[in-house]
C-alpha cells in the first residue's frame, strides 16, 4: 500500500479517488472520431494513442486482440518490474477494459482530458526471420500521458513502452496489439501505466 502514497503527491485534488468504482458505461459516441483501418501495424499505433485521447472505449479495445483469437495470441501485460508483485493475477482483456472504462469515466462530461503521445519515432521489427508479414515488436518507446482532472488538477505519466502485434488471417486481416511492456524512466516508477492501472483499479 505504501506505493499508492506517491499519487497523492501527483493529484492535487479532493481526498476523493477521482477514479472511484463506477458502473460500465456505454462507449462515446464515435461519429466524430478519427479511426483509419488497421491494415498496417503503425496505423494500429497511432489508433491506440488517438482511442486514449478521444476517451473512446470501442476504439481502445478495438487496438488488441479480439477475444475469439486469443489461443494463438493470449494478451499478455508485462507491468513495470517494481510493481510486479502487485498483479497477483495475470492481467486480461477484461482488465484492459475496465481499466479504461474507470479512467475514462466521469460525472462531469469536460474531464478527466487526456493527451497521449509516442516521443520517438515508429520502428518496427520482425518477432522472428519468417514473421515479417504477420508478427512485429515496436522498439522501447517513451511515452508521455498528460491527465487534466479539473481545471488546476493534472498529472503527466511517463515511461516507455514495447508493442507486439500480429496480423489476423480473418478478413479484412487487421494488426492488433497482443503484448505490451511497461517500463519506468529513471526509476520514476509512479509516473508510469502500470502505476496508473494499479491506482485505477484498487
Amino acid at each position: 500500500m505504501y506505493k499508492f502514497a506517491y499519487i497523492l503527491l501527483l493529484l492535487v485534488i479532493s481526498c476523493t479517488n477521482p477514479f472511484a468504482t463506477r458502473s460500465p458505461e456505454e462507449p462515446e459516441n464515435t461519429d466524430n472520431a478519427i479511426y483509419d483501418q488497421a491494415i498496417d501495424p503503425e496505423i494500429t499505433i497511432t489508433n491506440f494513442s488517438r482511442a486514449i485521447e478521444q476517451k473512446n472505449l470501442f476504439q481502445y479495445m478495438q487496438c488488441f486482440v479480439p477475444t475469439d483469437q486469443q489461443e494463438i495470441h493470449q494478451f499478455t501485460y508485462r507491468p513495470e518490474p517494481f510493481y510486479e508483485n502487485d498483479f497477483v493475477n495475470r492481467w486480461t482483456l477484461d482488465d484492459e477494459r475496465n481499466f479504461f472504462v474507470q479512467l475514462t469515466g466521469s460525472g462531469n462530461q469536460n474531464y478527466p482530458r487526456m493527451r497521449f503521445s509516442f516521443l520517438d519515432t515508429l520502428s518496427l521489427r520482425p518477432i522472428n526471420p519468417t514473421a515479417v508479414d504477420d508478427s512485429v515488436e515496436t522498439q522501447s518507446m517513451n511515452y508521455e500521458l498528460e491527465i487534466d482532472f479539473s481545471a488546476d488538477s493534472s498529472t503527466t505519466f511517463r515511461g516507455t513502452s514495447i508493442f507486439r502485434l500480429f496480423r489476423s488471417n480473418q478478413a479484412p486481416e487487421l494488426w492488433h496489439i497482443y503484448y505490451w511492456q511497461d517500463n519506468a524512466i529513471n526509476e520514476n516508477f509512479q509516473s508510469t501505466w502500470t502505476f496508473l492501472k494499479l491506482y485505477v483499479n484498487q
